[in-house]
């Protein structure tokens, strides 16, 4: 992506600077932790997460990423979202963990992360994968709460970009995902659709057919906030 190139291109500029004063330190963070998740839809209501992914990072680079499948009784994953994400109850017979093992060891690492100071970052992690989470984590007795004024949601930030939104004056974080995420208008803002051709995210080694796995989308998401840092600091 070259600076200036696009309205786009300048508006995510612009967010990057407005976000990062609003972040603990009041710039990017060098070292953070990229969430993500698959799961059997996209209704908060009714979702389970059936994968993990994480990618860590430390001084700009990715130092490890992982991802978990889990499985719990009568879980039912709809054709449409196996079509997506391959993932079927097949392959979670075969390699899956019990969710109420695996939630309360991601609460453990999730609140380990945040001790050590690292960010948490993410794809649309405000709307969906954090409420998410924080659902299930309660469900299996180990209730954990986002700060969400804390959080970087790059998801929240093409979207912004597309729609031509700033954060607003006096404005936190909380307040300007919250505005985004419900803004109902047809613009274009995923990772596999959007950003990876906008943003040349195929510098990351991970394929667009590799998307909707949670450790590629990790890495995508880690590829995209570095993009758009340098962009910034040119």
């Amino acid at each position: 992506m070259e600076s200036g190139k696009t309205l786009e291109s300048m508006a995510i500029m612009r967010l990057m600077r407005e976000i990062s004063e609003r972040l603990p330190g009041g710039k990017m963070p060098d070292n953070y932790v990229v969430f993500d998740t698959e799961t059997t839809g996209v209704e908060l209501s009714v979702a389970k997460i059936l994968q993990y992914g994480f990618c860590i990072v430390v001084d700009r680079k990715p130092v490890s990423y992982f991802s978990q499948l889990v499985i719990r009784p009568n879980l039912v994953i709809p054709k449409g979202a196996s079509d997506i994400h391959g993932i079927t109850m097949e392959k979670l017979v075969k390699t899956a963990i019990p969710a109420n093992q695996y939630v309360p060891h991601v609460v453990s690492m999730m609140q380990r992360w945040v001790d050590d100071g690292l960010s948490i970052v993410g794809h649309n992690l405000y709307k969906f994968d954090i409420p998410l989470f924080q659902i299930e984590s309660a469900e299996f007795g180990t209730p954990f709460r986002f700060d969400t004024d804390g959080v970087i949601d790059t998801g929240m930030m093409v979207k912004a970009a597309q729609l031509g939104a700033n954060v607003k004056d006096g404005e936190t974080l909380r307040g300007f995902y919250s505005r985004i995420s419900e803004i109902r208008a047809k613009v274009k803002w995923s990772l596999d659709r959007h950003c990876y051709d906008v943003y040349n995210l195929g510098r990351s080694g991970v394929n667009k057919t590799d998307a909707h796995d949670a450790a590629n989308d990790c890495r995508l998401t880690h590829c995209l906030l570095e993009t758009l840092r340098q962009e910034v600091e040119r």
